[in-house]
């Protein structure tokens, strides 16, 4: 070997060495950046998994702490009510739908489903109608008279009576249930405890109507009557109706 040719080798030998810390060094910081890109990216997805809305059946779950509205069968829960309608009548008789006009119906028709705020209107006699409110109560309108189903809440029922009379039969305990069923007349609300009674919006020259009950017990506020306390009727007894003057006080049957 030649001193020329020693000196190549040694030459060639330092620049392998010299050479291959630098490519470790780029290589090794290629990896890093690799890893670290790698995590990054990971963690995003981690993230937008955790962000995005849980999808399962292919609905979207409400959010944690909201309350999601009830979905049965694709339709949203309506609110319990009463089933009201009338199940009898004679005469002539009209049902006016809310905001429409009266119509007759036909003494061969079948029940007439009744919603809130429709009114069934009865004629001179022979003129009469039952209105059935689930199955344990009715109110059985006389001639004359003009009765609106107001509300068919079942926890609180509201009806009116703008003219005429009514035998109401409620055998719905709805005291034990927590329920109310008011009547609305033109000078008193009646709140019926489970009883049967009557009603009506003539009486005297001196009242304005009256109502007497049979069995049970019924409470009358009168309207008119600013500040004065309500009238508990009792069974067997009955009061008048009045615009003015002293609250009535109750007395025995004898009007109805």
């Amino acid at each position: 070997m030649t001193k020329n040719h020693f000196f190549k080798y040694i030459g060639a030998a330092l620049f392998v060495l010299t050479a291959c810390p630098f490519t470790s060094l780029r290589l090794s910081a290629k990896e890093t950046a690799q890893k670290a890109g790698d995590a990054s990216a990971g963690e995003v997805q981690s993230q937008n998994q955790r962000d995005a809305p849980s999808q399962r059946s292919g609905t979207m779950e409400a959010p944690e702490g909201r309350d999601a509205p009830s979905q049965r069968s694709g339709t949203m829960e309506a609110p319990e009510g009463r089933d009201a309608r009338l199940v009898e009548w004679k005469g002539s008789v009209w049902v006016r739908q809310s905001g429409g006009e009266w119509e007759p119906i036909p003494e061969d028709s079948e029940d007439v489903p009744l919603e809130e705020g429709e009114a069934v209107k009865t004629g001179p006699e022979p003129s009469k109608a039952i209105i059935q409110i689930d199955k344990d109560n009715t109110f059985e309108l006389g001639p004359n008279t003009v009765f609106e189903v107001t509300s068919t809440h079942v926890t609180w029922s509201k009806f009116k009576l703008f003219m005429g009379s009514f035998l109401g039969k409620i055998e719905e305990k709805l005291e034990e249930k927590r329920r109310s069923i008011n009547i609305i007349m033109p000078v008193t609300t009646l709140a019926v405890r489970g009883t049967e009674f009557a009603a009506d919006t003539a009486g005297t020259d001196a009242a304005e109507g009256g109502v007497g009950v049979f069995e049970g017990r019924v409470e009358a506020t009168m309207t008119d009557l600013e500040g004065a306390p309500s009238v508990q009727i009792g069974p067997g007894e009955e009061i008048d109706l009045v615009r003015s003057g002293p609250p009535p006080k109750p007395r025995q049957l004898r009007r109805f």
